[in-house]
């Protein structure tokens, strides 16, 4: 064996981007596990190594885009004239 070769399974390539959209979605993090076919231990372990943060911390994170894009569909119902929605937004946008 070659100094450096571990041997074993090369590793499985971790795709960041669905990660990034799952989290949006706010999703457990079992179902991204799922969805991803790793599981929730490596899932945990990439964020940490990667980002030096838990899980949870990430997909708060990454939640605020969604947040972002539900605000903003908010502020443009209310001001097409959604009278819920403008309600809503004099409530909670201040």
């Amino acid at each position: 064996m070659s100094k450096g070769n571990k041997g074993g399974r090369p590793p499985k390539p971790f795709d960041w981007d669905d990660l990034d959209t799952f989290c949006q979605y706010r999703l457990a993090l079992s179902d991204i596990a799922d969805l991803m076919r790793v599981s929730e231990d490596t899932v945990q372990q990439k964020i940490k190594e990667e980002h030096g943060i838990s899980f949870s911390a990430y997909r708060n994170k990454k939640l605020s885009v969604t947040r972002a894009k539900l605000s903003e569909k908010a502020i443009q119902m209310a001001l097409a004239g959604s009278i819920p929605m403008l309600i809503f937004a004099l409530k909670n946008f201040n």
